[in-house]
């Protein structure tokens, strides 16, 4: 045996302690071992009480997904949870830090749970398209109650201890001491005559009738792509109060069956796969706990609220009386939906230094450079000397080189543009030689921040929504309204439509960035008609749809129906019938192609990083895993005839490259290409 379990003698009892620290994740093994020393200290006529404790800086994060998607070895969670309540001997769940999932699922077994105030609970498995293993749909709602269950069941958010000893999940918290505090619980209970199991518990089904009226008011607002999960995370509930304990369970495991192998949760699988890639490093970066920016403007705005609600020092340059007016609004407006109190607020605005120097800016964790100055001038504001201790220095400018400023300002391998999205991702594009630590610090810092940190050779996200975008054009072009496309993209599972977002740019900035040189004809003269009429976008309650005082957009109107004929009639296109299925294949097309188009420049270090990227920052339904996985659940090779057919439309937006053609080769896609 191994020691994944240890065993200490105390008392009379023995405490069996999880040892896979910093997880301790149920894996199979684990299990085995555990129902080994469950049997033994049963046995034991000198053991009169057991406690589950747990080693490390949490009790368990719970099972194995990966486990899960090829089916569950035996002894399965299952197994253990039904062993722990069926034990002789009273058993007692420790918690600290958190128990999330089959971990959680453990301690709703055990005879008695004490945890910690600050302890975490939660059932996250709605996240992954998935229902829990080993009874919780069952055991939970017999403790709490219909209501608080589904809240837990259906959102998949942690819950404090405090919150749920307030519920009857948990019977005591630690005043001082867990270790102690557990043993003492379970000698308690040792001492009783019988000992209640948490299936013939009935505290949470006292109002029959106010159990049945939540679930019912949960099957009403159940919608989305999760909805048949939903219903039948109800339905088990449901079943937990009207039919036996052994029929709920069977239920359960049934209704698992048939989500694990499900597209939805392969999707929510890979997309949480590629998101901890792209997160394993953040243990490696360097702390930060102040910021400097120089230079006002959206993204400064966005930067320095943001690091304000995270708990982080603020030192501005150069932000005029209107961006430090905005920058007040904004943290306002973000407080109130985190339900942040007046006094709160204050105290986040107290960590706002306004600076007059860039000299000011030194001693910060880390710098960021907002303004388009030159580089001689940044090379005087951020020069370091040698042996100087050097701090991270970023600059939004995407058309810096990050090269070229390292050798102007001395900060060896230090340097990086960062590029912002409205949410989602920050994408750090180093030195071509950068330091490892710098860049671990960047994606820390993006971390705090609430986003993920994509580092990559150039940016990711323009290319895509360019491709994107030009899809949409294309289907316009030929008959399509705006709101007949964004309508195909968001019952596909997009948050907003394409039409939809460049309203929210705005027509004029769209304008004031178009390429002249090289114009798409139709689409230059689209913008330039919209932008002399007033048609600039939802600022001014008019662009490709009107909006009325929500902001909520209404249908294209007859104005603009009419200048869309009259220039598909001048460029010679042909207005067709585009059904919504095409639509929503030649976007899923248009963003292969281009994630392709990455992946052989070698830009992107996976496609995996595309998913994310088009998930975070675009709203490409988060369940689908994003268009690379999107794509490879649809089938290559149909995907690859579908370019082909559509690479005669336009072979700038659909081209079935030579990456396509080498992920067509192998069983994984590009799970697993190696370029």
């Amino acid at each position: 045996m191994s020691d994944l379990i240890l065993k200490r003698y105390e008392n009379g009892l023995v405490v069996l302690s999880l040892n896979a620290p910093p997880y301790n994740m149920l894996t199979v093994d684990l299990r085995a071992e555990l129902i080994t020393s469950l049997d033994c200290a049963e046995a034991d006529p000198d053991v009169s009480a057991i406690v589950l404790w747990a080693e490390g800086r949490m009790f368990s994060s719970g099972g194995d997904i990966e486990e899960y998607a090829k089916g569950m070895q035996s002894p399965t969670v299952l197994d253990l949870c039904t062993r722990i309540e069926g034990c002789r001997k009273p058993v007692v769940a420790a918690l600290h830090g958190s128990a999330l999932g089959a971990g959680f699922e453990v301690a709703l077994a055990a005879h008695g749970r004490i945890a910690t105030a600050e302890c975490l609970l939660r059932l996250p498995e709605i996240k992954l398209g998935l229902l829990p293993v080993a009874g919780a749909t069952q055991r939970l709602p017999r403790l709490c109650g219909s209501e608080f269950a589904l809240r837990m069941l259906l959102q998949g958010n942690a819950v404090r201890a405090g919150d749920a000893q307030k519920r009857g999940i948990i019977e005591r918290l630690s005043q001082s001491d867990l270790w102690d505090e557990a043993q003492e619980m379970a000698l308690d209970l040792a001492k009783q005559d019988r000992f209640a199991q948490t299936r013939d518990k009935v505290a949470g089904q006292g109002d029959p009738a106010g159990y049945q009226a939540a679930i019912e008011v949960a099957r009403g607002q159940a919608k989305g792509p999760l909805v048949k999960l939903r219903h039948s995370i109800c339905q088990l509930v449901e079943a937990a109060q009207i039919l036996p304990f052994e029929t709920g369970i069977e239920m359960e495991a049934a209704a698992f069956e048939a989500v694990r192998t499900s597209r939805t949760f392969l999707g929510l699988k890979h997309i949480f796969f590629a998101e901890k890639r792209i997160n394993a490093a953040l243990h490696k970066g360097a702390d930060l706990n102040s910021l400097g920016v120089y230079g006002g403007g959206p993204q400064s705005i966005m930067i320095v609220r943001d690091a304000l609600l995270a708990n982080m020092s603020v030192s501005v340059v150069n932000f005029d009386k209107d961006s430090l007016g905005q920058l007040v609004r904004s943290v306002h407006d973000a407080a109130r939906l985190r339900l942040w109190t007046e006094e709160k607020v204050a105290q986040a605005m107290t960590r706002l230094n306004l600076a007059g120097t860039a000299q000011a800016l030194a001693e910060t964790d880390l710098i960021i450079d907002a303004t388009r100055a030159s580089g001689k001038d940044l090379a005087e504001r951020y020069s370091v000397s040698e042996g100087e201790q050097i701090k991270p220095l970023v600059v939004f400018n995407a058309a810096r080189d990050a090269d070229r400023l390292e050798a102007l300002t001395g900060r060896k391998g230090s340097v990086a543009t960062m590029l912002t999205a409205p949410y989602g991702i920050f994408e750090i594009l180093p030195c071509s030689r950068p330091n490892p630590s710098s860049v671990q610090t960047l994606q820390r810092f993006s971390h705090r921040l609430g986003r993920l940190g994509i580092v990559a050779e150039a940016p990711l996200r323009k290319p895509m929504m360019q491709a994107q975008t030009r899809a949409a054009l294309w289907a316009l072009k030929h008959g399509a309204s705006p709101a007949q496309i964004d309508k195909a993209l968001k019952d596909f599972g997009y948050r907003t439509g394409v039409f939809e977002r460049l309203d929210q740019e705005g027509l004029d900035m769209i304008q004031a960035n178009l390429n002249r040189k090289t114009p798409d004809p139709f689409w230059l003269e689209l913008v330039d008609v919209m932008c002399a009429t007033g048609r600039l976008g939802a600022k001014t309650k008019l662009g490709f749809y009107s909006y009325d005082e929500t902001s909520r957009p209404s249908d294209t109107d007859e104005a603009l129906t009419q200048t869309l004929a009259g220039l598909r009639k001048k460029h010679h296109f042909e207005a067709q019938t585009i059904s919504r299925g095409e639509i929503q294949l030649r976007d899923v097309a248009a963003l292969l192609s281009a994630g392709c188009g990455l992946l052989e420049l070698d830009v992107a270090p996976h496609a995996s990083v595309l998913d994310v990227v088009a998930v975070a920052s675009m709203g490409f339904p988060r369940w689908r895993g994003g268009p690379m996985r999107s794509a490879q659940a649809h089938g290559l090779i149909a995907m690859q005839k579908a370019l082909r057919k559509f690479e005669n439309n336009d072979a700038a937006i659909w081209h079935p490259n030579a990456v396509l053609a080498q992920a067509l080769k192998t069983a994984d896609g590009f799970d697993n290409l190696d370029l």
